[in-house]
């Protein structure tokens, strides 16, 4: 059996590779496997097994004879779960039925395509009787037909699909139906617009840069919306993610807004460049995250030779952007965290797994140097726990790839406490001007809501206000277009691969 380990979400391992590792019953290795044993049957045997092994609550599964072996793999799958596990709304261990999906979910070999809808929107719930559910877009991919058209803009909010009322019962798919185009409607009697759908487009992590000079101080601006590398022999985004940040040195930044309210996660090579450049005091021997296991498998970890373990658990950081193929250095990675005084970082409920890390590996380095990250924004979304793909190659009678939780992240002083989100030093709403005059601001303008409340604390100027105009109010809602991103909730290690 060969297992795939990109591991998702803080993984720890150097230089791993799972591959020819054999069942527990080595009849069941062949392609085919058991007769004996109904495909149900083979295949559930298999997820206990691999989830006995790997699942970070794996003392809190039940004993295999109180199962049904011969139900469906999802719902058997979904009945190992621990209850506690699920936050927020999400369930974060999943399983897919083919392993079709996993290179585009789990691997370096993948560019991040994705079918994309040209826009990112968030779900919300209003106090509109007519118009129980609207989505709010957030921002315009660019490249995509959707820019090239000009009908959207950030803020706009959509009421209807294909003149269908949205509602809390099609919400998740009414625009994920595989059409070429969408009617979108709007309120107020404005009128509809035809979007023409971007398929297998790749979006570039790195949304917007910008530096302002406010009261003397030199504020750089990264708009960063997933932790996405482009393929592993170029990296062309982390190389052009080390070359921003060498910019913002040699212009002479002394304050950082890095803004993470959209980036639910993605590699954990690209977290190393960024949060490389942001540290204090780089040293390739600091280390930059750790992971922990369930008991049984962290004790077999423990009782390795100190190296070995430490290489196992541990991840450091970098000086240099590489080739994964050849090793050799793409570019060098700037010092930037020397010369930053502070660094200010904009969060959602959308800011997840590879974000926290970042705000949590580098946080007691910040402080050791005298400095702080200050968050601006809502409470973050709270996963510091990962997931590992597990498959069997070369079985047409098990297609199955799981993914369960199987470890949880710390930082070098061993901390993780930030299971339910960061909270923000700073409040702000990002649609906060959704009702007023002209609406939401585009990223990246001076008086956007979560940008202008950043740089008003950095230059200590008093913050710009606009009257709302409506008494409208929403509430959002769980299942937003970045849920739908290939990186989605994790941070995809090189390690394994």
């Amino acid at each position: 059996m060969k297992i795939r380990y990109s591991l998702l979400l803080m993984a720890c391992m150097s230089l791993i590779t799972f591959t020819s590792c054999e069942d527990k019953d080595d009849e069941d290795n062949n392609e085919g496997g058991n007769p004996s044993l109904s495909d149900n049957e083979y295949v559930n045997k298999w997820i206990y097994e691999q989830m006995d092994e790997w699942y970070l609550w794996r003392d809190q599964m039940p004993n295999e004879s109180k199962l049904n072996l011969d139900q469906d793999p999802t719902a058997f799958f979904n009945s190992l779960l621990y209850a506690r596990e699920s936050t927020k709304g999400y369930t974060f261990s999943t399983i897919e039925s083919t392993h079709d999906n996993m290179l585009k979910s789990a691997s370096l070999d993948n560019n991040g395509v994705s079918s994309d809808l040209g826009f990112e929107y968030i779900p919300a719930r209003t106090s509109l009787a007519d118009s129980p559910i609207a989505f709010i877009v957030v921002y315009i991919n660019k490249g995509t037909n959707v820019a090239a058209q000009g009908e959207l803009k950030r803020g706009d909010v959509i009421f209807k699909v294909d003149d269908q009322a949205i509602t809390m019962n099609n919400y998740q798919t009414i625009l994920y139906q595989n059409k070429s185009s969408y009617k979108l409607g709007f309120g107020n009697n404005l009128p509809a617009k035809t979007i023409t759908i971007t398929y297998n487009y790749e979006e570039n992590p790195i949304f917007l840069d910008s530096i302002y000079v406010e009261n003397n101080k030199k504020i750089g601006y990264l708009v960063y919306n997933s932790y996405k590398m482009g393929d592993k022999s170029s990296r062309v985004y982390d190389v052009q993610m080390a070359q921003i940040l060498t910019k913002f040195q040699q212009q002479g930044v002394t304050d950082l807004v890095l803004d993470l309210r959209y980036n639910l996660g993605g590699y954990l090579e690209s977290a190393k460049v960024l949060c490389s450049a942001l540290v204090p005091n780089r040293s390739t021997k600091n280390i930059l995250q750790i992971s922990g296991y369930n008991s049984v498998k962290q004790a077999q970890i423990e009782a390795m030779s100190t190296a070995a373990k430490n290489s196992y658990l541990c991840d450091y950081f970098t000086d240099n952007v590489v080739n994964f193929n050849t090793g050799g250095t793409l570019t060098s990675i700037p010092k930037l965290g020397d010369q930053l005084k502070n660094i200010y970082i904009i969060g959602t409920g959308n800011t997840a797994s590879a974000s926290e890390m970042t705000i949590n590996a580098l946080t007691p380095y910040i402080k050791e140097a005298g400095k702080k990250i200050v968050l601006v924004g809502e409470t973050t979304m709270g996963k510091n726990v990962g997931s590992s793909p597990l498959s069997k190659d070369n079985d047409t009678r098990n297609t199955y790839v799981l993914h369960p939780i199987s470890f949880k992240t710390y930082n070098k002083d061993k901390e993780s406490n930030y299971d339910a989100g960061f909270d923000p030093d700073i409040d702000a709403d990002d649609f906060e001007l959704l009702f007023t005059q002209g609406g939401m601001k585009p990223l990246g303008d001076r008086n956007e809501t979560m940008l202008n409340v950043a740089i008003s604390s950095i230059t200590g100027a008093s913050r710009t206000r606009t009257a709302a105009a409506s008494t409208g109010s929403y509430k959002k809602l769980p299942g937003s277009s970045l849920e739908h991103k290939p990186t989605a909730y994790q941070l995809i290690s090189n390690k394994g691969n």
